[in-house]
């Protein structure tokens, strides 16, 4: 099964990047309860056992991972943090919909609830992967 895990590929593309995530972690899609700085909450993409977010993530595709135990995994997580596990269902939609946009490997990045590949390299050409995702 496809998921998104925090990675540090890519990091410094952007100056304002940052990984606080655990290297290889599951991570949500959607938001996590924001700080005091809403634009690095709004960018980053919540580590499931860290509880710490990353601005880069990649997808990965995990024979053992099941919709089972991905949701399992967001309920744990969710609970641990003291927040709503009634957005369990919601964030494996949004995990399971991106992850199957892109090819293993590819590198995200967000803003706000748009998720898009990050360039391959730092390039001044065009070499974007699909249109963004939005969630909604």
């Amino acid at each position: 099964m496809r998921v998104v895990t925090a990675t540090t590929e890519t990091q410094g593309f952007a100056d304002t990047d940052y990984s606080l995530a655990v290297d290889g972690e599951l991570v949500q899609i959607g938001g996590m309860e924001c700080c005091a700085d809403c634009s690095r909450c709004e960018r980053g993409f919540p580590g499931l056992a860290s509880a710490k977010s990353s601005t880069t993530a990649v997808v990965v595709d995990l024979p053992h991972m099941t919709p089972e135990l991905l949701r399992q995994a967001l309920a744990d997580s969710l609970a641990a943090q003291g927040r709503a596990i009634d957005l369990v269902e919601q964030e494996a939609h949004l995990i399971e919909v991106v992850a199957n946009r892109y090819p293993p490997g590819t590198v995200l990045e967000k803003d706000r609830l748009t998720v898009t590949a990050r360039l391959t390299a730092p390039s001044t050409t065009n070499n974007l992967h699909p249109r963004p995702y939005i969630c909604k």
